[in-house]
């Protein structure tokens, strides 16, 4: 299968019937040069040597009765030819054609689930040829299951917030808790974030899931206030398309309002990626936020690519050190003079620091020498679901 990326992208530039025009140019040449090279191993459909599902799949097959080296030249002479801009009068640029391979029988025992493998292949736009793995569709299977069944475990016992302790690592005083959300899924099981967080995010559905989160964390706040005092804050993670939505700030005032919190009892936990998608916007939403009194956190600092300029020009209330800075601290000295940089720079932008994935006791000591400092980690607790009240 042969999908050409760039076919809505031409549409829109160049016009439909000028894009159509330019594309049976190109199967035309594409169809004779499949002739030339694969000769009578193809398997010709109807005399044409390609068939095509829509303006951007287009399909060919041949037979494979020659060595597999005989096979991989074939194939890097199609690739080295998709891989050649096209050209027709003035103009001249590339389809971004990626193909996907699929072998029978092993891949499909008709044409159609044949054609379905490679296709799901030709998705992977990393490489210019890439053979259907069959663990891959099993990856994407999953993701789209979990998708699918998101908005009824957010509405079930399948989903729930556990919540961890951010402490001041002088004397062990909890500042704040940070809701993390946590899926048993029916069929796969403990399901991590990473896991389908970034597909959430892809198809439109974060939104919802921030909104739950939200909601769930105000909820619990009268029992953290409760046993941990009226100054206890608690933390939520914010993703990038959340700071997309202009009516965004507008929700988190509404909805911790209504449930009796103040502004200064809420952290928005923000990483460098969601800053630098769209500064503007996010830069917009979190003003917004932070006039009213809500506290900004960037999470996982290190991990990504923020100037210190874009930093500074955002409303930030503390910096969350990621724990990769802590891989072997107590060993090498230079690891400990990156964090005190980190710190150093936390400090300049009067910005409170937190040291995240503080897991050991001599690693929580040796913090200790930094006045201020704040960590989280299992060494002062793990993340623990409240009881049921």
């Amino acid at each position: 299968m042969i999908r050409l990326a760039r076919i809505n992208e031409l549409e829109q530039a160049l016009g439909y019937r000028t894009t159509e025009d330019l594309l049976k140019q190109y199967l035309r040449r594409l169809n004779g040069f499949l002739k030339r090279t694969v000769g009578d191993r193809l398997i010709m459909v109807n005399g044409f040597a390609v068939s095509s599902l829509d303006a951007a799949n287009h399909a060919f097959a041949f037979y494979r009765n020659a060595p597999e080296s005989e096979d991989d030249i074939l194939l890097n002479a199609i690739v080295a030819w998709l891989g050649t801009n096209f050209r027709e009068g003035r103009f001249s640029f590339s389809w971004a054609p990626s193909i996907g391979l699929a072998h029978a029988p092993q891949h499909g025992s008709d044409a159609s689930s044949i054609l379905s493998s490679a296709g799901f292949a030709s998705l992977d736009d990393s490489r210019p040829l890439t053979t259907y793995d069959p663990a891959v569709a099993d990856w994407q299977y999953r993701q789209q299951i979990l998708m699918l069944e998101l908005e009824a475990s957010l509405r079930s016992d399948d989903m729930w917030l556990e919540y961890q302790p951010k402490v001041c690592i002088r004397d062990g005083r909890i500042a704040s808790f940070e809701a993390l959300l946590r899926w048993h899924h029916s069929e796969f099981g403990r399901v991590s974030p990473e896991q389908w967080i970034p597909v959430a995010e892809e198809v439109g559905l974060i939104p919802l899931v921030t909104q739950w989160v939200l909601e769930r964390a105000c909820r619990d706040f009268a029992r953290l206030r409760d046993r941990h005092g009226p100054d206890i804050a608690v933390s939520i993670n914010v993703s990038a398309k959340d700071l997309a939505r202009k009516s965004f700030p507008e929700s988190v005032i509404e909805t911790t309002e209504r449930h009796g919190l103040r502004p200064e009892n809420l952290i928005l936990e923000i990483t460098e990626t969601a800053v630098m998608n769209d500064t503007e916007l996010a830069r917009n939403s979190l003003l917004s936020l932070s006039q009213r009194g809500f506290r900004i956190a960037l999470d996982d600092f290190g991990t990504g690519h923020s100037s210190l300029g874009t930093l500074a020009s955002f409303e930030l209330d503390e910096l969350k050190i990621d724990r990769s800075f802590l891989i072997d601290i107590m060993t090498y000295p230079r690891r400990q003079n990156i964090l005190r940089v980190a710190l150093d720079l936390g400090e300049t932008l009067n910005l409170d620091v937190v040291v995240e994935g503080v897991e050991d006791e001599a690693t929580a000591v040796w913090l200790q020498q930094f006045p201020g400092l704040y960590g989280q980690g299992y060494y002062w607790g793990r993340p623990t679901r409240l009881p049921d009240a």
